[in-house]
């Protein structure tokens, strides 16, 4: 007679615990992956937005006219006390809040005029067109407001030779955004090479023509700013 021996197949318990550890732990590795990978999507989104914000400042402001900015960037230099670390002395900061307001200010008939051939216009505002300024400034974003004091534009000299060497010496006191600096220095430095073809006389035309900008957008939460830079041009050279 045959004896019948029934084996019951199965897991026990230890082999049980051993693969739910091990399932987690591959689940886990999952999950972080699938998890940065979506922060690293949002970011990159976000970054790409602030650029179009960025671009769209400069835009803006490469239209404007040269000889309103060049007067109010020359009276607002000279209005400023470089002793005082609250704000450069060589720019002048352009957000939202100069949308709507006006100046009293000298404007030169050329560029390459004498100062005392500037004439006085009273009432001047920077925008012609507030509306337009006010949604460049704070602009909507999928139903989100940037917010007003994310986007600044820093108006100075194309070159400026005191700024040059104040960067290089003493560069804590020259209250601009550190991207700024740098970016400015870099350019400077092209321009000025002994050797370089593009070596700019401080005093030439070009540089009587134009206004070096920078337009920062800067995260409220710690991310890196986004910076541009661009010229606003004199009429006769756009």
């Amino acid at each position: 007679m045959k004896q019948i021996i029934e084996k019951n197949g199965g897991f026990t318990l230890i082999e049980v615990l051993v693969s739910i550890t091990i399932f987690s732990i591959i689940l886990l590795g999952m999950m972080t992956f699938f998890t940065n990978g979506l922060t690293y999507v949002k970011e990159n989104e976000s970054k790409t937005v602030a650029t179009q914000v960025a671009r769209n400042v400069m835009n803006y402001m490469e239209k404007q006219d040269f000889g309103t900015f060049e007067a109010f960037t020359n009276q607002k230099m000279m209005d400023l006390d470089p002793t005082v670390n609250f704000d450069s002395p060589f720019s002048v900061t352009i957000n939202l809040s100069s949308c709507a307001k006006v100046h009293n200010l000298m404007i030169k008939p050329y560029p390459n005029s004498l100062e005392s051939d500037r004439l006085q216009y009273n009432n001047v505002k920077l925008f012609s067109n507030e509306i337009q300024c006010n949604s460049i400034f704070n602009p909507i974003i999928n139903n989100v407001t940037l917010g007003s004091s994310s986007i600044n534009v820093y108006v100075m000299k194309y070159y400026d030779q005191q700024l040059e060497e104040e960067l290089n010496d003493n560069p804590e006191i020259i209250n601009l955004p550190s991207s700024v600096k740098k970016a400015y220095l870099n350019q400077i430095d092209i321009l000025t090479l002994k050797d370089s073809q593009d070596k700019l006389d401080p005093d030439s035309d070009i540089a009587q023509h134009l206004l070096r900008i920078f337009v920062v957008v800067d995260w409220t939460d710690n991310r890196d700013e986004i910076m541009l830079q661009g010229v606003i041009a004199h009429e006769s050279i756009r």
